[in-house]
């Protein structure tokens, strides 16, 4: 078996195993094939031409993913308790500015946690007395996987 060498993508203190044939084939100057084993795999190696052997590449260790920065409008409103839910409810009623910030969560087709429109939209609940500064925050983090909603 042959392992074409790619020296114009450099690993380790080598270079990427780019393919595995029977036979090697013309390359331009930037490639050459060297013999290697017959369970080679190309991409999950790396020549090094000093010592002309084949190493893998380190395993990653999985990383955790980042939380998401968007939800859709149905997740973010059950962050909310129920009795917060039914307080803004009540308070679109009266308050305009709370209306028309509701109707726009609800015609989103996704929350984005960043975007200053759901910050202000919180800043209002707040201003209204619906819910606390901290609770705004507890629903805004990032990392609030968990429902609001209560078990009745």
């Amino acid at each position: 078996m042959k392992a074409l060498i790619s020296t114009i993508e450099s690993r380790e203190s080598g270079f990427r195993v780019a393919d595995i044939h029977q036979t090697g084939f013309e390359t331009t100057s930037d490639f050459y094939w060297v013999d290697c084993p017959d369970d080679m795999k190309p991409d999950a190696k790396w020549y090094d031409p000093q010592t002309q052997t084949f190493n893998s590449f380190p395993v990653q260790e999985p990383v955790a993913p980042l939380p998401s920065t968007s939800v859709t409008p149905l997740q973010y409103v059950e962050r909310f308790t129920d009795t917060e839910q039914l307080a803004i409810v009540t308070a679109t009623m009266t308050n305009p500015a709370i209306k028309l910030w509701y109707d726009k969560l609800m015609a989103a087709s996704e929350v984005v946690f960043f975007d200053p429109r759901l910050s202000a939209g919180m800043d209002a609940l707040v201003s209204a007395g619906l819910i606390t500064q901290a609770r705004s925050e507890e629903i805004l983090s990032l990392d609030n996987r968990t429902s609001g909603m209560e078990i009745i």
